[in-house]
């Protein structure tokens, strides 16, 4: 026989290899559509939520630092961005840049979490499908909380898994994953209670009462230090006990009041600016009190209005949660801060995976694929429990205030796993012929699939349209290129030629080029066709003010006045009117007005001290 050994394949194990494999493309895809996505105008200038987190950026970045008020919303996100925004000096595009690293990471979480509860198989294609699927592309390039909400949980999760309740060390970090989540989005933090099940069922009988108590210790306790300085700093700015933030109870109101439709953000009468929405809640709380009241009391304010209105209606209210839950597994992506679909435009990436037709793809087909994953996973519940727990917890926060694409995410990566977990069974108990069970699940699947196709939300697609180009021709306007705003404002009024907003937007756009007589009969026709929008009888004023008409000025704000009276903008060129009219006693009561409705406002408080100046001899 030789002395020569037989050759071997090669033995050395890499399980590096396959996790490192789906960061870099998941980053790859990420960056192609980040690059394509630059040219599209809200890039660097971005608007609603992703606008307001800038405002904040820009306060904690500055000398001053953030407000010397508790939060109204989870700080965690806006902190970071602040850092991000420093570290690259400022650059949008390097910003998303390390916000896609982060999100990169989903997909490999999402493989050693499929690996471990599942088996490798599983692991692996739902890890391939996180990479590719288009929501969460599209917010891990986002200037939106989503993506620390989506990395957070899931990383608790897995750290809870691989932890089997022994780890302490992997149980302190799940708590302060936990903990994390809960100051990006409050919400998470229902998950804590949850894990008591988790406790009970599992650890209990596994390692007996006594080190499941301790293993739940542990993470509540980690949790609640990683909250602990964010309570600690409301009580020292407001001293008053404000756990996280105190917008709680004016989002409760938000998806449960009367007018409700269960995923929209927007609240009949109040502004749907952030800005305006923060400052007409409290003004409204405040003048419903009849007193100054503190920030939470003016979420008890809403809280108590909102289960009044329940009581008063309570099938309506029962209604509404019905239709909350058919929003969760809707295959439409809901909007909120923009409409998903609108980056289609600009990135071809998202034209390609994202699509909205008689098939809303994908969530349309994930859904009822997920849901038929958890039903077939039941037997061996006790292996599946804690992303049980975390579907069931989350679900229940969404349907408690509203549902949108990007609220529902964090349940994406679970559900991809179930839907995986779903099409392996199905093979395996076609392989083995087991008819019946076959015909159950497909049955169960074309249901699922109807109602998670079927058009809930009965949106008119020309007003999405014109929402659409009206928030391009917006960006626009902020940059000065006043050529291209009017003409995406003009798309917007050939899509719904009773869209207020662009009558308004083209009007805004004549004004400033000087052309006072002509915007005129927009915002006159803005004012006709949408009586929610303040701006058009501002607009209109200063057309009227600057044609020298100061009458028709005052006249025009003081009928608005009567229409929004807790609008500080609308105050504040109140008081402007009043002065060009000599009315200088007025002017000063409408400006204090805008004042005590925007104390924050410089321009507001300049004005009042302008006026205060004035000699008493000179004041009518």
């Amino acid at each position: 026989m030789s002395g020569r050994r037989a050759p071997q394949a090669h033995s050395v194990a890499r399980p590096w290899l396959i996790p490192l494999l789906i960061f870099l493309v998941a980053f790859g895809i990420r960056l192609f559509h980040v690059v394509q996505l630059e040219s599209m105008p809200t890039f660097d200038d971005p608007t609603m939520d992703e606008g307001y987190h800038m405002e904040l950026v820009k306060q904690i970045n500055s000398p001053q630092g953030y407000p010397n008020e508790p939060y109204f919303r989870a700080p965690l996100y806006p902190y970071l961005l602040a850092f991000l925004f420093k570290m690259t000096g400022g650059s949008f595009f390097g910003v998303r840049i390390i916000q896609i690293l982060l999100g990169a990471l989903v997909p490999v979480l999402l493989f050693f979490l499929g690996k471990r509860i599942f088996n490798k198989q599983i692991g692996l294609w739902s890890g391939w499908i996180a990479v590719f699927y288009p929501t969460l592309i599209y917010y891990d390039a986002s200037l939106l909380i989503t993506l620390l909400e989506v990395l957070l949980s899931l990383s608790t999760i897995l750290l809870l898994v691989y932890s089997e309740g022994r780890s302490r060390w992997l149980l302190i970090a799940a708590g302060i994953m936990l903990g994390l989540g809960g100051i990006a989005r409050p919400t998470i933090l229902l998950f804590g209670p949850a894990l008591l099940i988790w406790g009970w069922f599992i650890l209990r009988p596994q390692y007996g009462l006594k080190k499941a108590i301790t293993a739940i210790s542990l993470v509540g306790f980690s949790s609640l230090l990683v909250v602990l300085p964010v309570t600690i700093r409301n009580y020292v700015v407001a001293d008053e006990f404000i756990t996280i933030s105190w917008q709680g109870g004016y989002n409760f109101y938000v998806g449960n009041n009367s007018k409700a439709d269960g995923w929209s953000a927007r609240v009949e009468g109040i502004d749907a600016s952030w800005r305006g929405g923060y400052l007409q809640s409290i003004a409204i709380a405040e003048q419903a009190a009849g007193k100054k009241l503190t920030f939470s009391e003016v979420s008890d304010y809403w809280s108590t209005k909102t289960w009044q209105e329940i009581s008063a209606e309570p099938g309506r209210f029962f209604g509404l949660l019905v239709k909350k839950a058919r929003l969760l597994i809707n295959g439409y992506e809901i909007p909120n801060n923009q409409d998903e679909y609108l980056p289609n435009e600009y990135s071809s990436v998202m034209n390609l995976l994202l699509h909205r037709g008689w098939l809303y793809f994908p969530y349309g087909l994930l859904a009822p694929l997920g849901l038929i994953g958890i039903g077939l996973s039941l037997r061996d519940w006790r292996k599946y429990l804690l992303p049980y727990l975390f579907i069931g917890a989350f679900s229940a926060s969404l349907i408690a205030f509203f549902v949108c694409s990007r609220f529902r995410q964090p349940l994406v990566p679970l559900l991809i796993l179930f839907a995986v977990f779903a099409v392996y069974k199905f093979i395996e108990l076609w392989k083995a012929g087991k008819l019946k069970p076959v015909i159950i699940c497909v049955i169960a699947f074309l249901a699922l699939a109807v109602e998670s196709n079927h058009d809930l939300l009965k949106l008119n697609m020309a007003t999405v349209e014109a929402e659409n180009r009206d928030l391009l021709g917006n960006a626009y306007l902020r940059k000065g290129k006043l050529d291209f705003a009017i003409i995406e404002y003009q798309k917007a009024v050939a899509a719904n030629p009773t869209y207020g907003r662009g009558y308004n937007n083209i009007g805004t756009v004549l004004s400033r080029q000087g052309r006072f007589s002509e915007a005129a009969p927009y915002f006159q026709k803005a004012m006709q066709y949408d009586s929610r929008l303040p701006e058009p009888y501002i607009n209109l004023s200063i057309c009227y003010s600057e044609t020298k008409d100061f009458a028709n000025a005052v006249a025009i704000l003081e009928q608005a006045k009567a229409i929004f009276p807790t609008n500080p903008p609308l105050y504040y060129y109140l008081s402007l009117a009043y002065v060009d009219l000599m009315r200088v006693k007025d002017a000063k009561i409408a400006a204090e007005e805008a004042v005590r409705l925007d104390p924050a406002n410089q321009d507001f408080q300049r004005l009042v001290t302008e006026l205060n100046a004035i000699p008493a001899d000179q004041i009518r």
